[in-house]
Order: structure tokens, then C-alpha cells, then sequence
């Protein structure tokens, strides 16, 4: 009789220890694989980089490369980025939304160089007014189209590191617990 209570203690703490134990490695791999919320993208230096890229690949050679270029960001970020000329133009020739079109007719002066804008149809757009190398100015458009899902939008690599980190936990436990 003694062994029976013995066994079900041990298979009832290997339960709850791994179950805790789990809990906490999902929380901690969440922590660690969370992507950047795309206000922390815009205000960074990232956005800063991606945009100056973008003007590099204009001036270097056209429309196309910096079509090709935007489009890496696109993928790899999940932003579009609009390029606007001095008339108000699109330089890569890319279909427009009509509230990306409405914000890049905004006057940004040299004291408002940011303009996030937070809208039922738009939720997340930045405007910037850039100077490139060449002294020639753009208004850039940054647009998450994803912004209210960043939250719970997880690539298949981070979901596996998660599932990994927790089903290793677990097998510690039990083995340990065994």
C-alpha cells in the first residue's frame, strides 16, 4: 500500500513540475522571440537604415533596384515602404493605397520629420521627410499593414524554438523526476 501512494505522488509533482516548468520555458521563449512592434521599428535606428538603403538604391540605379530593395524590406520586416519625388510622385511606380497617398501630401517641415498616425483604416503609417545624398528631398512612407496582428503573428522558426524549449524542459523533469 505504501508503494501505490509513493507512485502517485511521484507521477502527480512530475505532472505539475513540468507543467509549471513548461509554462515558464513557453514564457521565457515568447520573451525571446518576440518580433519588434513597428513603432519601436520606426522611431529606431532600423527604420533609419532601411530608408537611407532604399534612397542609395534609387540614386545608384533607379526605380528598379529600389523596387527590388523595398521589396526585400517588405519580407523581411513585414513593412511597404513608399518612396514620394519633390511633385508628389511615387518613384518605383507601385500602386498606392488612397490613405498612404493622403499622408504623403501632408507638409512635413525640418522641425517634424515623423508623423506616426494612428487611423481605423491605416493603423500604423509613418511619414519622414528625407534628404538623399544627392541633396534631392523625398517624403518616405513607411506602412504596416499587419499592425494590429504584430502581436500574435509568430514565424514558423520561433513557434519551433518554443515547442522545442518546452518539450525539452519536460523531459528533464520526467527524467529527473523518474
Amino acid at each position: 500500500m505504501r508503494r501505490v501512494r509513493s507512485l502517485f505522488l511521484k507521477i502527480f509533482l512530475a505532472f505539475w513540475l513540468t507543467t509549471a516548468l513548461g509554462g515558464l520555458a513557453l514564457v521565457i521563449a515568447t520573451a525571446l522571440t518576440q518580433p519588434e512592434p513597428f513603432w519601436q521599428y520606426v522611431t529606431g535606428e532600423a527604420s533609419t537604415a532601411d530608408v537611407r538603403a532604399a534612397l542609395e538604391a534609387l540614386e545608384r540605379g533607379g526605380a528598379e533596384p529600389l523596387a527590388r530593395h523595398l521589396e526585400q524590406v517588405r519580407v523581411d520586416r513585414g513593412v511597404r515602404i513608399f518612396v514620394f519625388d519633390a511633385a508628389g510622385r511615387e518613384v518605383t511606380g507601385q500602386e498606392v493605397p488612397r490613405f498612404v497617398q493622403g499622408l504623403a501630401r501632408r507638409e512635413v517641415g525640418a522641425d517634424q520629420q515623423e508623423l506616426v498616425v494612428n487611423a481605423q483604416d491605416a493603423p500604423a503609417l509613418a511619414l519622414r521627410l528625407v534628404t538623399s545624398e544627392s541633396g534631392a528631398t523625398y517624403k518616405v512612407v513607411l506602412w504596416n499593414p499587419r499592425f494590429r496582428s504584430d502581436r500574435f503573428r509568430i514565424s514558423p522558426e520561433a513557434l519551433l524554438v518554443r515547442a522545442l524549449v518546452v518539450v525539452f524542459v519536460s523531459a528533464v523533469v520526467c527524467y529527473a523526476l523518474a
